[in-house]
Parts: structure tokens; sequence; C-alpha cells
């Protein structure tokens, strides 16, 4: 049994060790294999999500921190997460980093928390509900008038340029990890187009918040949400919109 109260605090914890290290202003950085970044944060909160989850049962997990478990079938239930999405935010000390947790339940995020450290907002989902520092807010609170896009603070791409120029945007905000999702989830933002594949773990939380409050997610390709089967590493190309938002590909 899965008690939301409790992966909201384990999701706390981990960031309350982020947030330490981050002020202390003095941690180690270094390079995977993929190059990019890990820092002490990074593992100390893997630590931390490794252990808390298993009062939740037997279930086996990926990380971004940890090698792929491999399995003889694929699980039809399992945890992704990544323990401090957006560590170049981190690196660079730009505050927009989160924990990110998700159940994975035959291919979909049915309980998923996404942590903000640093401005201690919790959102999280559990079976359709959205709830945001543990109040449920209804799927159906409207989004404000306008068009607030998101665009990743990091990675930048050229098709945004093109996007942009198709669709009649009232303000584009470059932002840090899984916030955009919640921004958008939180009604604070209409659209988060992503024209490339990420690594699931960075898209899971997310992604199950921005369902729950009602937003449209879908993959470019299929017009369909994303699945995420355990043997695929990488989400596709997507976007998150509020529901009335007019979007031109």
């Amino acid at each position: 049994m899965i008690a939301i109260d409790k992966l909201e605090d384990l999701a706390r914890e981990a960031g309350a060790e982020i947030r330490r290290i981050y002020e202390s202003h003095s941690y180690s950085v270094s390079t995977k294999a993929d190059r990019s970044p890990v820092t002490e944060a990074d593992l100390a909160a893997n630590a931390i999500l490794v252990t808390g989850l298993k009062q939740f049962g037997a279930l086996p997990y990926i990380s971004e921190e940890e090698p792929r478990q491999t399995l003889e079938h694929s699980p039809e239930r399992y945890w992704l997460i990544d323990p401090l999405d957006g560590t170049k935010e981190f690196v660079n000390r730009r505050k927009s980093f989160t924990v990110n947790i998700a159940l994975i339940e035959m291919g979909v995020p049915t309980v998923a928390v996404v942590y903000d450290p640093m401005e201690e907002r919790m959102y999280s989902a559990f079976h359709g509900d959205y709830r945001e520092n543990g109040r449920i807010i209804s799927a159906h609170t409207p989004w404000p008038a306008g068009t607030i896009l998101l665009s990743s603070h990091s990675h930048p791409e050229e098709a945004l340029t093109s996007f942009l120029s198709r669709n009649s945007i009232t303000e584009h905000h470059r932002v840090g990890s899984s916030i955009k999702f919640c921004l958008v989830a939180s009604r604070r933002a209409h659209i988060y187009p992503r024209f490339h594949s990420l690594n699931a773990w960075d898209t899971a939380a997310g992604d199950g918040v921005a369902r729950a409050a009602g937003c449209h997610v879908i993959d470019w390709q299929t017009g369909l949400p994303p699945i995420y089967a355990y043997e695929q590493a990488l989400t596709p190309a997507f976007c998150i919109s509020a529901p009335q938002t007019a979007i031109q590909r």
C-alpha cells in the first residue's frame, strides 16, 4: 500500500539534504560517462530515496544514479526516480531543481511526487488526485488568460524558435528541471513543449503530476500520453499544455 503522505515526507527528507549541501557552498562535482554532472547531493538524495522506498514493499526501481537492474520479466509496477533533477541548475547556482519520484503501473505514472526544496513546494499525484502542498486541487480549475510558455534553461532547442513563430505566446520563460511540469499543473504557465527525447526519470514524475492536474500530456508523434515501459530509457518528444491552449506544431 502506497501512502502519499509518507511518499511526500520521503521527498522532503531527500530535498532537505539537497538543500543542506547546496547551502554549504562546499560539495564535490564529478562527471559521469555520459558527460553529465553528478554531485554529492545527487548521491545523498539517492541513498535516502532507495532506502525509504523499501517501506512501500519490494518493488524494483530505476534511478538516474544507479545502473538499471536487469530483470527476467518486465515488471508491471516499479519506481522511477531522479533524486536530484536539475543537477546543472544546482551546479550553476540556479535554484530550480527537484526531487522526482514516480510509481509506474502498466506504463502509467499513477503516483508521483515532485518536490522543490528551495521553495519548499510539493506537487503530487495519487491515482488521479492532484495535490499541492498536501491539499487536493480540482483538475477542473481554469487557467488564467494568456499563453505562457516554458522551455529548458540548460538545454536550448533550435526547434523552439520556429514553434514560437507559429504560436501566439504572451510570455516565454526558461526554467530548469521538472518545475516546468509543475508550473503548468499549478496554472502559472500554459505550455511546455519538448522537441527531443529525455531520460524517462526526468519526465515521469512531472508527467504524472501534470496528468492528474488536468493538463494535456502528449507524445508529439502519437498524439497520446507517453508510455513508461521498464526497458524504455527515453521519453520521446512531448508537450504539456493547458487543455484550452491552441497549438500549431
